[in-house]
C-alpha cells in the first residue's frame, strides 16, 4: 500500500491509507458519531439510550470510539468488547492507548 501511495503522491496526487482496521484517529471519529447516531436512533424509538452497545473488537478503534463517544455524550451506556484478535489484556492496551 505504502509503495503505491508513493507512486500517488510523486504523480502530484494526494494518497491516503487507511490502517489496520480503519484504527487511527480519523477512523475512531467515525465510531464516535457513530455513538451520537445510536443515541439519537434508540431515543427516537425507545425513549432512552442503550444500556449497553457489544462489538467485536480487532484493532480497538471501534470500541474506543464508541467509548468515547457514549462518555462525551454523558451516557450511562456501556461499551462491552469481545476480542477477535487479541487476548483480553492486549485489547484492553489497544483501546485504551
Amino acid at each position: 500500500m505504502k509503495k503505491i501511495a508513493d507512486n500517488v503522491n510523486k504523480k502530484g496526487n494526494k494518497a491516503y491509507l487507511i490502517p489496520f482496521g480503519g484504527s487511527n484517529l480519523l477512523g475512531s471519529l467515525g465510531y464516535f458519531d457513530c455513538a451520537n447516531e445510536i443515541i439519537e436512533q434508540f431515543q427516537n424509538v425507545e425513549g432512552t439510550v442503550p444500556d449497553y452497545v457489544i462489538t467485536p473488537t480487532g484493532s480497538g478503534g471501534t470500541m474506543a470510539g464508541l467509548i468515547a463517544g457514549f462518555a462525551i455524550a454523558k451516557t450511562s451506556t456501556k461499551v462491552i468488547g469481545f476480542s477477535v484478535l487479541h487476548k483480553d489484556l492486549t485489547i484492553e492496551n489497544v483501546v485504551n492507548n
